[in-house]
């Protein structure tokens, strides 16, 4: 399968304009929005995958953007990523907050965010107004790694231009990151060497981590290579791992702040109700019950 196809650089990954809108030679599979689709025409768009994901508006569209419910990256996660993994750069440091935190006016707060931002945002602006409509306030964790199409007007004009993009499905770097893993499931030799070569393309002074275990130096990997892309439910399920949102530093919501051993009941499926009720020979998952209190801190 990944005949034909490279590893996206780092410049196209981090692209301003064109990141992870666009498809380029990494690209397997996509699904594209057209100016003319219902979630982007009706409702100024809010049903779209820009919607979601995007940031940097210079309106107040969107749900990540004017709503205030924004996606982040899990701090815990972001706080492993080494400084010289260029993926890093796809999200905003928690180092900014203490930073503006010292700011006492707009304009000096609208100063340290357009220096600290410069080299990865060319509309650091829309970033402030981003963290300020979230319920935290924070900048910390945002993340710049699915952008605006249409330059400057999908900036200006997010819901009916920006929001018009193309989505990745399927890349070449999930190929090579099965290859790693299944090779490595055979001999571990040789998927520690297929991974490292990997991970050395994003940051090359990778270590591998011999304290984990193998598959999780492979599930580090996906976690950070396709963050947003749709893989996060099926790896949990997959390498059979429990959740953690409860610890010293959190950036997830009070109340929902639950610590697993195993997987959560929330991401088995469920077949719809009425389904049961009729076919008394359809089985069912049990309905997953929300926890009643966030879980005490996980100490690392």
């Amino acid at each position: 399968a990944q005949e034909g196809y490279t590893m996206m650089t780092e410049a196209e990954y981090l692209d301003h304009d064109t990141g992870f809108n666009t498809p380029n030679n990494s690209w397997m599979f996509m699904t594209k929005y057209d100016a003319e689709d219902p979630n982007i025409t009706l409702n100024d768009g809010d049903s779209s995958w820009g919607s979601q994901m995007m940031i940097e508006i210079t309106t107040s569209n969107g749900y990540a953007h004017g709503a205030g419910t924004v996606k982040r990256i899990d701090a815990h996660l972001l706080e492993t990523i080494p400084q010289t993994d260029w993926r890093r750069k796809c999200f905003i440091d928690p180092e900014l907050d203490e930073l503006v935190a010292e700011a006492q006016t707009v304009e000096e707060l609208n100063k340290i965010v357009a220096d600290y931002l410069s080299d990865v945002s060319s509309y650091p602006e829309t970033i402030t107004s981003t963290a300020q409509a979230s319920a935290s306030g924070a900048f910390g964790g945002l993340s710049l790694k699915f952008r605006l199409g249409g330059g400057d007007a999908g900036h200006s004009n997010a819901q009916f231009v920006g929001f018009v993009v193309a989505v990745p499905l399927m890349r070449v770097e999930e190929m090579k990151l099965i290859e790693a893993e299944a090779a490595g499931m055979q001999d571990e030799g040789r998927g520690k060497t297929l991974l490292e070569a990997f991970a050395k393309t994003r940051d090359p002074q990778y270590t591998y981590n011999d304290l984990q275990s193998f598959r999780d130096n492979v599930w580090w990997q996906r976690r950070v290579e396709l963050w947003g892309e749709g893989f996060a439910t099926f790896d949990i399920k997959r390498f059979e791992k429990g959740i953690t949102r409860s610890y010293a530093g959190t950036n997830h919501p009070k109340g929902y702040r639950w610590n697993t051993d195993g997987v959560p009941d929330w991401m088995n499926l469920c077949i719809v109700g009425t389904e049961v009720n009729f076919n008394q020979a359809c089985t069912n998952n049990p309905t997953p019950i929300q926890p009643t209190e966030d879980s005490p801190e996980k100490v690392w």
